[in-house]
């Protein structure tokens, strides 16, 4: 059973049970009759750059006045999903006009792009899975495979990413691909294994820059082959990486310019803070939310191992894995799940290294710490599935709104609307030729950049007739004094929207993981009645 044909079963419901908990959030989030894209707000930037694309004119360059930063990751993704889109309008599913207009009068059309999206996401995390299983399968066995499968699939970082119209998924099956593909190189040596490896490669590269350390991990998997000093076939395999990188990515080259801009942009997420240790205090967090407590005490315990008392297997997968963490660290805060992922597969293939050691010295620590790693994972889809399979209190809060308030109002921010307040603010703002909140106006409550500033210093000089704040703009302003200074301005509550994450992830105490695109709490805040039907005025809570 050690080439692992035994476990095929179990890694069939394995698969088929990742393909489930991805699949099932396809529809979240989706444009309705209030907001115009779906509550990610990661998701438009694929629209957006394939809506400056001309096929027919061949201009392939997604770089335009709303994203001039466009070719900061590979186009790969936009590709491949752009033909994903036109074979769909061809089978008849989804319905291509020019005219926005459309989109706007039916946002189930609109929702048909982003679900489209999301499930091709769906089979690039499944199929994850199935590579991760093939990597610890060759490394360390059938039983570790299964181990290295089951995490991956779980994980919720790795789930909750690959339901998103995002290039994170795409690009981490190339990853976890190129190795399973170096790894038969370092067994075999043939040339169609250095083409093939070659080729993976630049693709996890066009799909997302960061895969660019690849490289270094296919020199070391060329010296550690049975043909070290042979340089024909190193020399072939980078020529198909560049082959498959330059075709996906062609505008690396014929827009350099903005591709250089793009990758500058990237590389300053990776800069870190003011201090180091400062910042990297606060990246276990990150792991955390993105894996759970106990799943990331078994993974950090493989690779600790591994990197304390290296074998030759483990040399490529360290090689990637230990400068990826020390990227991270760097990078402190900005080292959020979504950035973080492909380091993720990685950590549960050691971690099944360190289950499957455990199980056969202590077996029964290892099924206990399993079943721990499992019962957090439930909890947390339990609690994800609660939210997404009900209505989005940015919703009820937008139906409230559209409901309650008259024209004339106005509606004080305390931040530029963001992707996580009610979505018909955020659509008035955005599309104010396709409002829904006819005659009313914003103000902003702070001065500077409205787009990075939070605050509410000019509170008692506008004046607004309400003010909305969610739970994600509170956390950057001391939410005490803010209330304090609406109680002294004459304001009182009108609505409460709350749908807390429970239980807590990934630890008591902690508040609704930022991966979800989720909100808390939405308030709405009234001045002596102002601005409110008659038939409005009053507190209405809704706490599910």
């Amino acid at each position: 059973m050690k080439d692992g044909r035994g476990r095929l079963p179990p890694l069939a419901v394995i698969l088929v049970c990742a393909f489930c908990v991805r699949a099932a959030g396809i529809f979240w989030g989706l444009p309705n009759w209030n907001h115009t894209n779906s509550y990610n707000c990661d998701e438009y930037t694929t629209l957006t750059a394939l809506q400056h694309m001309e096929p027919s004119a061949w201009r392939f360059n997604p770089v335009s006045d709303k994203d001039p930063y466009a070719l900061a990751g590979g186009t790969l993704h936009l590709y491949s999903y752009g033909a994903w889109i036109k074979t769909l309008s061809l089978a008849g599913y989804i319905t291509l006009v020019k005219d926005k207009a459309f989109y706007y009068r039916n946002p189930a059309e609109w929702g048909k792009f982003f679900a489209a999206g999301r499930f091709q996401s769906v089979l690039y995390g499944t199929l994850t899975v199935w590579a991760a299983y093939l990597v610890a399968l060759r490394l360390y066995g059938a039983r570790a495979a299964l181990l290295s499968a089951l995490l991956t699939a779980f994980m919720p970082a790795l789930s909750v990413y690959s339901r998103y119209m995002v290039a994170n998924a795409r690009g981490l099956f190339w990853i976890v691909l190129s190795f399973y593909l170096l790894l038969r190189l370092t067994g075999r040596g043939r040339t169609v294994d250095y083409l093939a490896a070659g080729a993976a490669v630049g693709a996890a590269i066009a799909s997302r820059y960061s895969a660019a350390p690849l490289v270094f991990v296919a020199a070391a998997a060329h010296f550690m082959g049975p043909a070290p000093e042979k340089i024909k076939k190193p020399v072939l395999a980078l020529l198909a990486l560049a082959a498959v990188f330059l075709i996906t990515t062609p505008y690396a080259v014929l827009d350099y310019p903005n591709f250089s801009k793009g990758v500058g942009a990237v590389k300053s997420l990776a800069g870190g803070g003011p201090g180091f240790f400062a910042g990297a205090a606060k990246v276990p967090a990150q792991f955390a939310e993105a894996m759970g407590v106990f799943p990331l005490f078994i993974c950090l315990s493989g690779v600790a191992a591994a990197a304390l008392r290296p074998e030759r297997r483990d040399i490529l997968p360290l090689l990637w894995t230990l400068p990826m963490l020390a990227i991270f660290l760097k990078a402190g805060p900005a080292s959020i799940p979504g950035r973080i992922l492909p380091v993720l597969p990685f950590f549960a293939i050691f971690g099944a290294r360190a289950l499957d050691l455990a199980w056969k010295r202590r077996p029964v620590l290892a099924k206990t710490a399993l079943a721990a790693a499992a019962l957090q994972s439930f909890l947390f889809y339990r609690g994800e599935f609660a939210l997404m399979f009900s209505e989005d209190i940015r919703d009820k809060a937008s139906g409230w709104l559209a409901g309650n308030v008259k024209q004339g109002a106005s509606i004080g921010l305390v931040r530029e609307p963001s992707w996580f307040g009610p979505g018909i603010i955020d659509r008035h703002y955005r599309h104010p030729d396709h409002a829904l909140l006819p005659g009313v106006r914003f103000v902003r409550l702070t001065d500077g950049d409205w787009s990075l500033k939070t605050g509410f210093d000019l509170l008692e000089r506008e004046k607004p007739d309400l003010v909305v704040l969610t739970d994600v703009e509170a956390g950057f302003l001391d939410k005490g004094k803010l209330l304090s200074k609406l109680a002294e301005t004459g304001y009182s509550p009108a609505a409460d929207f709350n749908k807390m994450f429970r239980p807590a992830w990934p630890y008591p105490g902690a508040s609704m993981p930022r991966m979800l695109f989720m909100t808390e709490r939405v308030e709405i805040f009234s001045r002596n009645g102002g601005g409110l039907k008659r038939r409005g005025v009053g507190r209405e809570a809704y706490d599910r």
